[in-house]
Parts: structure tokens; sequence; C-alpha cells
């Protein structure tokens, strides 16, 4: 008897175990940035989670920084901008902004960090790289494509 209730009690324990453990097979939660604009529905929001990280390295403090961020243009692939000449005004809850060309984002990265997204271009002029981006507006360089 003294047997029966000790298996017993260790299979519990077991499954509880494995009730509690994270798999692999639980799909990431929803990162969702905003986007405005010159594109379709003139509001959209895309779920970054299904998106690959890319590596890059940037200066800070003249040290290098290895890390790794959602490539802005994967990103903005998809979206439907209404004209393929597009500004990107991406604007932080701060108010501070920065324009880039759209032809220039793949020189982009977005982090998610810490609930917020940064953006990281070390390629671009050090203004680019906005933290804590509220929206990013497209913005058609053609007069006759804007909403």
């Amino acid at each position: 008897m003294k047997k029966i209730k000790l298996l017993f009690i260790l299979l519990i324990l077991i499954l509880s175990l494995f009730s509690c453990r994270k798999t692999e097979d639980t799909p990431p939660q929803a990162i969702n940035m905003l986007f405005s604009g010159d594109i379709d529905g003139q509001v959209q929001s895309v779920d970054i989670s299904g998106i690959d990280k890319s590596p890059f390295a940037y200066q800070k403090d003249g040290a290098e920084v290895s890390a790794e961020g959602y490539r802005l243009d994967g990103i903005i692939n998809r979206l439907t901008p209404s004209d393929d000449q597009s500004w990107l005004i991406i604007t932080a809850r701060d108010n501070a902004t920065a324009r880039i060309d759209i032809s220039n984002a793949n020189l982009c990265y977005v982090l998610y960090e810490q609930e917020k997204f940064n953006i990281k271009a070390p390629m671009l002029p050090p203004a680019v790289g906005i933290k804590d981006v509220a929206e990013i507006t497209v913005v058609s360089k053609n007069e006759a494509q804007t909403g």
C-alpha cells in the first residue's frame, strides 16, 4: 500500500513538472508596431514577432556593440505603400522625429526592448536612431498619391 501511495505521489510530481514547462511549440506573443499614412487602410498594425532577427553592430561610447534586430525593410514589406517613392517619418513618444527615404529602410533595425521600439541605423546619421518609437508614418513623395 505504501508503494502505491509513493508511486502515486511521484506520478503527480512528474506530471506537475511537465505541465508547468514551457514548450518550443508555444507561439511567440504578438509584438505589434503601428504604421500610418499613405498605405492601404491608412493605418496598419504589423506583428513583427514572426520576422527573423538579423545581427548587426553599432558604435556606443566608442565601442562596437553587437545586437540583433528586425530589419525595417522586412517590416515595411508587410505593408502596401501607395507609392514606392515614399518617406518614412519615425516619431517617438516624446515627439522626436526622423525622416528617411523608404529605400534606406534596409539600413535600419528595430529593437524591441522593455516593451519599447527603438531604431538603430549604424550606416545613417545618428538622428535616425529614435528611441521609444510611437509610430512610423509613410508619406508619398508624389503629391498625387497622398491621402
